[in-house]
């Protein structure tokens, strides 16, 4: 619900609102669906590419986090 709840305050693209993207995903990871974990993290990283480019931070920390859940599997 937290999240749904700063995308209807804020936006999508909001940092903010990515960051608790993020920390949904490290929590469906940890609940054992690596596999979720980095298509959502594949998701962001694509979301946050357009929005803010191909090098930006979160861009890349999503990118990190993607393969950070794929070594996992």
């Amino acid at each position: 619900m937290h999240v749904r709840r700063l995308v209807l305050e804020h936006g999508l693209d909001r940092l903010v609102v990515i960051t608790a993207r993020m920390d949904l995903v490290d929590l469906t990871g940890r609940s054992g669906d690596v596999c979720g974990a980095a298509e959502l993290y594949d998701l962001i990283g694509r979301a946050c590419s357009d929005w803010y480019g191909p090098s930006h931070i979160r861009t890349l920390d999503a990118y990190e986090g993607m393969a950070r859940w794929i070594e996992g599997e």
